[in-house]
């Protein structure tokens, strides 16, 4: 009963009316969250023919967050707008199976401290998260230990809306920077590059994609404008050729027929379309012609 209207994917297409990204969801496998580059096709009315779609695991950004080194202990992860996790540099899952259901883990929600702390940070500050400016930083305390936070939005025309948190223990950076520029070195070096990285690591999976499924759409709208136009010639050869030609139904009903082989048996084009060839066969030639009907099934 697979009904790929029914999906989110499909809807989403529908919805934007040009190349967009669905929501995030999880595998059938249960094994990681994708999302999926979708691009609706339109015929010349401007009437929704299908969706073309192309889907993307999200497994690889785990694994370019966990390579980052943010100082010794610093950590960074990405979450959308209404709180759930894209992905984040600890090994966290960002699925979770309870009693009923395989669900999303919500940042807030997670085992983390930092991600935790982090989350609930941006909640009491800016409650909506579509409310977050470009960039935001702050110094936070976990468990008595305070932490450089930065949040800054990731985002593309195509209606990807994430947010990527950098976070950074003090002591991390104290043996390092003096006491009076470490704040300002750390958030403009540790957390700018880590969200310029990611941004371009992740801009370059999501472009690649979009780009393969643009030129998909390309050569099958040439293929489509190809065989119109041989259908069209064909139609044009049929209808003024100088042989009489018509198609015939397996019970001889007349289907289709040229102006020629009106004028040689001398009917209209309505009227041989009411009718069967049988009607209009002298007596005499009948039964050879349905010998050759049968013949050629």
């Amino acid at each position: 009963n697979y009904d790929a209207r029914a999906r989110a994917w499909y809807l989403s297409a529908a919805q934007a009316g040009k190349a967009a990204w669905s929501p995030i969801y999880i595998w059938a496998s249960v094994t990681d969250i994708g999302i999926t580059a979708v691009l609706p096709i339109y015929d010349r009315a401007g009437n929704l023919l299908a969706v073309q779609q192309a889907a993307l695991s999200l497994g690889f950004i785990a694994k370019f967050l966990q390579r980052l080194q943010i100082g010794k202990t610093g950590q960074v992860f990405l979450m959308e707008q209404d709180g759930l996790l894209v992905s984040s540099s600890t090994a966290e899952p960002v699925i979770r199976k309870n009693a009923n259901a395989v669900e999303r883990l919500k940042a807030a929600d997670s085992a983390n401290p930092f991600i935790r702390a982090a989350a609930a940070h941006l909640s009491a500050q800016f409650g909506d998260l579509t409310r977050l400016p470009a960039t935001h930083n702050a110094k936070i305390a976990i468990d008595g230990q305070p932490f450089f936070l930065s949040a800054a939005t990731l985002s593309d025309p195509r209606g990807l809306n994430w947010i990527v948190v950098t976070g950074l223990p003090e002591a991390d950076v104290m043996a390092q920077i003096d006491l009076n520029t470490r704040t300002t070195i750390l958030l403009c070096v540790a957390a700018s590059l880590a969200a310029i990285w990611l941004g371009i690591i992740i801009a370059r999976k999501l472009v690649s994609a979009n780009r393969r499924l643009e030129l998909e759409i390309a050569e099958r709208q040439r293929k489509e404008e190809a065989l119109r136009e041989s259908e069209e010639r064909l139609k044009g050869a049929f209808q003024h050729s100088a042989t009489g030609m018509a198609l015939v139904s397996l019970e001889g009903q007349w289907l289709q027929v040229n102006a020629q082989l009106c004028a040689i048996v001398g009917y209209s084009e309505a009227e041989l379309l009411a009718t069967t060839f049988q009607s209009i066969t002298h007596p005499d030639d009948l039964a050879m012609d349905m010998t050759y009907a049968r013949r050629l099934l």
